[in-house]
């Protein structure tokens, strides 16, 4: 039997760090693909990266811009559009109507274009332009989507009606939609909060390696973007420190939560005490500390 109790926060400071918020900066590339099959991929390529960040300031604007490149051979015809985005730890990820979201920067954004269609061999840039509203209510990050989502080749042959087969006969095929989301971030100066928040620890033993991995959810319940470094110091019941165990970066916009799992390796049973540790490379880190009980199997 395997437990965690729950856990208490750690206020850790980085020595020699000056407390002024930075700029939070965003590498997250989403690629959805729609309706695909193993063997399929995309002949357009998303040739400005997958973010787009703004420092902006209010009241002004800023302009982007998104190029695409068609590899194929034939003229493909993309469709741009906005949408929210959002993700729970539980793993559910959101595509919602623009606007929706309370950090939303989508009423922002207007795009140059809604449909392009691109030569083959050819790239094209579709422009756009923020306008950040004039509001000191607006801190932090703001964000949203444009997805790009590819409508097939222009000399694309539709299935014929008339196959040679009988009127009773039905014909199904599957038709592959590919479609990037680029993400538009915005921080507006360098006010707002970080704060990270860990809960639902859970330790499973990993049966074909008899390792232990620990999972937790971290959200963040600040207001800016953050990036954390996640790792795991583990303890025995004498207080020695038996290694320090990495996890992934936990990349979370305000009101979005993630679940980190990090092996710990194998552990004999008994106590232990581990602390979890969410570093942002700057003046910001937050840790939490559990107990564990790891029983004979």
């Amino acid at each position: 039997m395997y437990g965690c109790s729950e856990g208490s926060d750690v206020a850790m400071i980085r020595p020699n760090l000056r407390c002024v918020a930075r700029a939070t900066i965003l590498a997250l590339a989403v690629l959805l693909c729609v309706m695909m099959s193993p063997g399929a991929h995309a002949s357009v390529n998303v040739l400005s990266g997958l973010t787009q960040i703004h420092e902006v300031a209010l009241g002004r604007e800023y302009d982007g811009v998104i190029t695409l490149e068609n590899l194929g051979d034939a003229i493909e015809r993309v469709e741009l559009y906005q949408t929210d985005y959002r993700f729970t730890a539980e793993g559910y990820t959101y595509y919602e109507e623009p606007g929706t979201a309370g950090r939303s920067n989508a009423s922002w954004i207007r795009l140059g274009q809604s449909i392009v269609e691109i030569p083959p061999g050819s790239r094209i840039s579709v422009p756009y332009r923020i306008q950040v509203p004039d509001d000191a209510g607006l801190v932090g990050t703001y964000w949203s989507m444009v997805m790009a989502e590819m409508l097939g080749s222009i000399d694309e042959a539709e299935p014929s009606e008339s196959s040679g087969k009988d009127e009773n006969t039905i014909i199904l095929g599957v038709k592959q939609r590919f479609r990037y989301g680029i993400q538009i971030v915005t921080n507006i100066g360098a006010r707002g909060k970080k704060r990270v928040v860990f809960s639902n620890p859970a330790l499973k033993r990993i049966e074909s390696s008899g390792a232990f991995a620990l999972s937790v959810d971290l959200a963040n319940a600040g207001e800016r973007l953050v990036n954390p470094s996640i790792w795991v110091e583990v303890f025995d019941k004498t207080g020695m420190n038996i290694g320090r165990f990495e996890g992934k970066n936990a990349k979370m916009y305000p009101d979005t939560s993630v679940r980190a799992a990090i092996e710990l390796g194998v552990l004999e049973p008994g106590s232990y005490k581990v602390i979890i540790v969410a570093d942002n490379h700057d003046e910001y880190v937050a840790a939490v500390r559990y107990s564990l009980e790891v029983s004979a199997p």
